[in-house]
């Protein structure tokens, strides 16, 4: 333990005053002898002398700054460092066919991608994943987390008003801002959900490398 100000510890002896100074209101009788005796009296006047040391001790204590030292802490990595980028152009609310036999519409692109994605969540137990879209521009929704809810929350959250581009590279290359700053754990990967082909310009292309 470490302090911010360790020269107030040298007051730290003051807090004895409370116990070493005798009370001043004093009474003066004739005869003592006459006075019953009051032992609660006098274990009540101990323990608030205590309590008033305590409390000062405490209280240069806490003026001169405690803090824990820098440590250091191993953590292995067990799983994989995941982001996914998904597509919310329009073209992923539509269905990947024209319809059924009953003539109900097929299953979107974007709630077949949803579930699936849930589904691999779900099936890895050790991952740490982020989350961005990306339509005419991309978004970050998540950052890399180990919390399972907040990712599941984060790919239902993906439904919504789409546009109509395909900026695959914006959505790739806000995917590599995800890793900075976190310790990488040796395994990391950058899984793209789109339905649409997008050109990547050679900028993009040489930052992903």
């Amino acid at each position: 333990m470490g302090f911010v100000h360790p020269l107030v510890l040298w007051l730290l002896p003051l807090a004895l005053l409370p116990i070493l100074l005798e009370r001043s209101n004093t009474r003066t009788y004739s005869w003592v002898d006459m006075l019953p005796a009051d032992p609660l009296s006098n274990l009540i006047g101990l323990l608030l002398k205590i309590l008033a040391a305590v409390s000062l001790f405490c209280i240069i204590l806490g003026l001169a700054g405690p803090h824990s030292l820098e440590q250091k802490v191993e953590r292995i990595g067990v799983g994989a460092q995941i982001g996914m980028v998904i597509d919310r152009s329009a073209s992923m609310d539509d269905p990947f066919s024209g319809g059924t036999a009953e003539g109900r519409v097929g299953e979107t692109k974007s709630i077949a991608a949803a579930r699936l994605m849930t589904d691999f969540v779900n099936a890895r137990k050790n991952d740490m994943t982020g989350v961005i879209t990306f339509s005419n521009s991309a978004m970050y929704v998540l950052p890399l987390t180990e919390s399972r809810e907040a990712v599941l929350a984060a790919i239902k959250a993906t439904a919504g008003n789409s546009l109509f581009q395909t900026n695959i590279g914006g959505g790739l290359s806000s995917a590599i801002g995800l890793y900075e700053g976190v310790p990488d754990s040796g395994s990391r990967a950058i899984i793209l959900i789109s339905d649409g082909a997008g050109r990547v310009g050679a900028e993009v292309q040489q930052k992903l490398r």
